[in-house]
């Protein structure tokens, strides 16, 4: 147990850290704690909650009075099953827990993997789109300008409600209006100053770790990270 509160206190000091100077990292970690400790509702609770609101609209005091009972039942069985639980954590060694559930354990492990290499893949996908890219420098006539264009990437978007616009992604290329409305659809908090120059915050994140800038976020549309909210992109060149 002491080596498990030091791993934990050491991750927490460290979030501290990676929160304002790598928070690609904080996500990356987070996810992994998030597959691995999330426990599950007692499907069949759910599904008693649920009749009793059914129940509940439709005015049968006698069935939420027996579904009540059958809901005192199975936490009173979920009791009895957590003194055994418990009684078994006391008189019961952990290597030989560890062994005896070995294919779990291996499973779990593998599921923790994946989840942060899919996590780190992302990150730095979507990094990549903030990298900006200068083509070599030639000779120039004296009195020419030396400055190369950056290059470009136009994505077209789309949305519900028929949403569909460009979007060109480039160097010195800022946040356009209309843009607003898919930072607005995915909770970006943005500003807007006395010119309407538009600002999206510095500590916001997209939903896959990366900063909310407007190529990472055109890099996290194409690989449908937000498909679930009917947001995707496609590049065009």
């Amino acid at each position: 147990m002491a080596n498990q509160n030091a791993a934990k206190d050491q991750y927490e000091e460290l979030l501290k850290h990676y929160n304002t100077y790598s928070p690609l990292a904080k996500n990356v970690g987070e996810s992994i704690l998030n597959k691995l400790l999330t426990t599950s509702v007692n499907p069949a609770i759910s599904e008693i909650y649920k009749k009793i609101n059914e129940a509940t609209d439709r005015n049968q005091p006698e069935v939420i009075i027996e579904l009540s009972t059958q809901l005192k039942a199975i936490k009173d069985n979920e009791k009895t099953h957590q003194k055994s639980l418990n009684e078994l954590r006391k008189n019961s060694d952990w290597e030989a827990i560890k062994k005896a559930f070995e294919p779990e354990f291996e499973a779990m492990a593998y599921e923790a993997a994946l989840e942060a290499l899919k996590a780190t893949h992302n990150a730095i996908q979507s990094s990549k789109g903030e990298t900006k890219t200068r083509k070599p420098r030639t000779p120039k006539a004296e009195g020419e300008s030396t400055r190369t264009p950056a290059d470009k990437k136009v994505y077209q978007v789309t949305g519900p409600d028929n949403l569909n616009i460009e979007m060109i992604i480039g160097q010195g290329l800022k946040w356009k209006e209309d843009e607003t409305i898919i930072l607005e659809a995915l909770d970006i908090k943005f500003s807007r100053d006395d010119k309407d120059k538009i600002t999206v915050e510095k500590t916001q994140n997209l939903k896959n770790g990366a900063p909310a800038t407007r190529a990472a976020l055109a890099t996290a549309l194409e690989q449908k990270v937000y498909e679930d909210k009917g947001y995707v992109a496609t590049l065009k060149k």
